[in-house]
């Protein structure tokens, strides 16, 4: 074992495990008893499982403990977070593993036999960056710096191309998928295989490169007018951990709504619980100018006023300030661990995520929700 290679192992017989915030179970006392129904229970599967051992197998290695952190101290200045970690390989991230992606969308009495697909994937996903408070702290409370986009693909682009087509059930046949803010596509990866076509955007040029090496159809841009866009729909559209990371949530959910086809279209939505909206712009963080509508400031977890962070408390708080009023209802949700590769200060960090699957509701207007550009009362009581 090399000098930097020791001085990692000792640094983590000394170090907190990061293994008691990998959390599923969650109290449902807090919820009425139709939500309760909608919950679908995970737990640490395989493919979790081996994402982590090679995330730890990983941060061991010379080139993530020396040469990645130069790399970025040498381009962070010049270059946005996102774009330096999807450069240096940087920042990857797990959110579900391919099977439950799988249960999420086609439902918990799935049939589907996938339990051999994760391997392959078990090592990627989209990203907080764990140079950054917001995708590092165990704590979610003080999550106070933002998250970024960037994954790892393992193994060879080839390969997983091959394998994407090979795995693709009947039942996924002739449908297509929206992912929106895909980073360099890990977890866009995971859930291709249950789709016959995927539309990837993006705003880093580094990432849509790594989209593009993947295979996916990628577009470059941060709105959803894009031309390439116009007169589409999809079978589901994936908006994971962008929510928080977006001027306008209200407005994106809204722009969603005519990209998926009508009765059968689905919204899959993962975000990071407390809700703390930040944006990167440049090389910069700032406060998002319309992040919270107004009305929601009345209706803040109690749990934000007596110092604690329930993620139970901030379910109906983000189904009735956002997807309630955009038109949204939902079919089911659940609670996982949002899982960052370590640094030589620790092997993976926790953050607190909610997935949900979201349907058009026909009873709910979408009418436009009146939005705040005065943040900071928001951000006092989060």
């Amino acid at each position: 074992m090399g000098f930097v290679n020791r001085r990692w192992a000792a640094q983590q017989a000394t170090r907190p495990s990061p293994w008691k915030s990998v959390k599923y179970e969650c109290d449902q006392s807090y919820w009425s008893d139709d939500l309760k129904k909608l919950y679908v229970p995970m737990d640490l599967d395989q493919g979790t499982r081996d994402w982590i051992q090679w995330s730890e197998d990983e941060t061991a290695s010379l080139l993530s403990t020396l040469v990645k952190p130069i790399a970025m101290a040498i381009l962070r200045p010049f270059v946005s977070r996102t774009s330096v970690n999807g450069a240096t390989y940087r920042g990857s991230m797990h959110v579900l593993s391919r099977a439950q992606f799988e249960t999420m969308l086609n439902g918990p009495n799935t049939t589907a036999d996938v339990s051999n697909l994760d391997s392959h994937d078990a090592n990627t996903a989209s990203s907080r960056d764990p140079g950054s408070s917001s995708g590092t702290q165990e704590d979610t409370s003080t999550n106070t710096e933002p998250h970024t986009s960037a994954n790892t693909d393992r193994p060879s682009q080839t390969t997983r191309a091959h394998d994407r087509e090979n795995q693709k059930t009947e039942t996924c046949r002739g449908k297509s998928l929206l992912d929106i803010g895909a980073g360099d596509g890990a977890v866009t990866a995971l859930l291709a295989p249950q789709f016959d076509h995927v539309t990837a955007t993006e705003v880093s040029p580094v990432m849509v490169w790594r989209l593009g090496r993947l295979g996916f159809e990628n577009i470059n841009t941060g709105t959803l007018n894009h031309p390439q866009l116009e007169g589409r729909t999809y079978d589901v559209v994936s908006l994971l951990n962008v929510l928080d990371r977006c001027h306008n949530p209200m407005k994106i959910l809204h722009d969603i709504k005519k990209f998926l086809k009508p009765d059968t279209g689905r919204l899959l939505i993962a975000v990071v619980l407390p809700f703390k909206p930040i944006v990167e712009e440049g090389t910069s963080w700032i406060t998002p100018k319309d992040s919270i509508p107004k009305e929601a400031l009345r209706t803040t977890p109690k749990c934000c006023n007596n110092g604690r962070n329930n993620w139970e408390e901030w379910i109906p708080w983000l189904i009735n300030t956002y997807f309630t009023p955009a038109g949204f209802k939902v079919d089911r949700f659940t609670r996982t661990p949002y899982l960052c590769s370590g640094d030589s200060i620790q092997p993976f960090y926790v953050i607190q995520d909610a997935v949900f699957v979201l349907s058009l509701a026909d009873d709910i207007p979408a009418a436009d929700i009146p939005i705040t550009e005065d943040t900071n009362k928001v951000f006092e009581l989060l």
